[in-house]
């Protein structure tokens, strides 16, 4: 998405470590997700600079929520400019 846009600068968090390892190095990747990070591995090359960050998620609980919720609806969409009506409610009780 980010390419689609035009950024050519973007930082990445996710809560799957062995993941963001995997996408942060330029090695072949022989595991059952090796097909996905090497396609990461390519379209990383595409931005001026691209960093992988782990975020426990604990620490990300409104995205995860809002990950997950979106994957139960079947939705696919990106939030470029509001944020679902569910996610209003998520991040609302976050604050609390």
């Amino acid at each position: 998405m980010g390419l689609e846009i035009g950024l050519s600068v973007v930082e990445v968090e996710g809560d799957a470590l062995s993941v963001i390892n995997k996408s942060q190095s330029n090695g072949l990747d022989r595991s059952e997700i090796g097909a996905y990070i090497k396609d990461i591995q390519q379209l990383k090359r595409g931005f001026q600079r691209c960093w992988f960050k782990h975020t426990p998620r604990m620490e990300n609980r409104v995205a995860h929520a809002l990950a997950t919720e979106g994957l139960k609806r079947g939705e696919h969409i990106y939030l470029r400019s509001e944020v679902p009506e569910y996610g209003v409610f998520l991040l609302e009780n976050d604050r609390r």
